[in-house]
């Protein structure tokens, strides 16, 4: 198969791996939903980060790439905090609303990601960024359908401090790939701010898992150190405010997933609302590219390519 295509247009490969990557992570926060109810948030914070953290060590081993090396210790401080945070609150909105209402406000995170990366990193702000944030407010508003009892309830709350803290962590990504720190050390790190964050909690009200518990728990934590490999790549091949809108894809195989594993098929006003989403965030791209069409976005050059890309799970010695 010839991969010129995608050497020659490295902003796709970051497109692509981003979307696959929130695959991943859509059908993990499936099997969040399904313990919710029998374990605390932060006990399942803990298994989650565990198994990431054992699966991090023995994959970055095998591609003989593990690295504890960092240049900057504070930013890796920053995405922990930003990063379990946002863990804590989407799963938390999980075991108050239903899966697709949660996710919508979970991944509000692009609507926040200019304003960090403005006040973080100095990113200017367009004026003309602001008809395509309004359009994916609107599709959120259609989703949610306000005068429902969700918009003043705590999962609405605790919704919108997971946005904001996925999207500091977001951004957060993104300056630890501009350090040049590498994506072992970046994970490792990251898993390990997860457990010592979530244990002193998890403790005070600890359940041994079931059988069935720990079968999800594992899924948990495979799929979501696979979305989390897949993304932290995807973010050395372009910069947050153009990938992050492409976390709306997450509502749509949230939809699915909400059908398939729940049996709960999303009304209209979800779908319409998706679009004017998906819409809004396709247009930001094209004005912060400052590009006329997609070809033009696709084939820009301006992105490091990462020194990452040639790694496998599993090598015979």
């Amino acid at each position: 198969m010839n991969f010129s295509f995608f050497n020659k247009k490295p902003l796709i490969k970051g497109i692509i791996l981003t979307i696959i990557s929130y695959f991943f992570l859509g059908l993990s926060s499936v099997f969040v939903k399904k313990t919710t109810h029998d374990l605390s948030i932060w006990q399942i914070l803990f298994w989650q980060n565990l198994i990431c953290l054992l699966l991090s060590l023995y994959y970055f081993y095998r591609n003989k790439t593990l690295n504890f090396k960092v240049k900057k210790i504070s930013l890796h401080i920053y995405r922990g905090i930003f990063g379990t945070t946002c863990y804590w609150a989407f799963y938390k909105t999980l075991s108050l609303l239903d899966l697709v209402n949660a996710t919508v406000l979970t991944y509000l995170a692009p609507f926040f990601v200019p304003f960090i990366s403005h006040l973080w990193i100095k990113e200017p702000m367009e004026k003309k960024i602001w008809a395509s944030l309004s359009l994916g407010f609107l599709g959120m508003l259609i989703i949610l359908k306000p005068g429902d009892n969700l918009t003043l309830g705590w999962g609405f709350l605790i919704g919108i401090i997971s946005a904001v803290t996925t999207a500091a962590s977001i951004v957060s990504i993104r300056v630890l790939n501009t350090k040049g720190e590498s994506l072992s050390s970046m994970l490792i790190y990251f898993f390990l701010s997860g457990i010592i964050i979530s244990l002193p909690l998890a403790i005070s009200d600890w359940t041994w898992l079931s059988f069935n518990n720990f079968i999800f728990m594992l899924c948990v934590g495979i799929l979501t150190f696979i979305g989390q490999i897949l993304f932290n790549i995807a973010y050395s091949y372009g910069t947050a405010v153009f990938l992050s809108p492409l976390c709306y894809f997450i509502i749509l195989f949230n939809f699915i997933f909400s059908w398939f594993f729940f049996n709960v098929l999303p009304h209209w006003n979800a779908f319409l609302g998706s679009f004017l989403i998906i819409l809004g965030g396709t247009i930001t791209i094209l004005m912060k590219s400052h590009s006329s069409s997609f070809p033009e976005i696709l084939s820009q050059k301006a992105f490091q390519e990462p020194r990452w890309k040639k790694l496998v799970f599993w090598r015979k010695k």
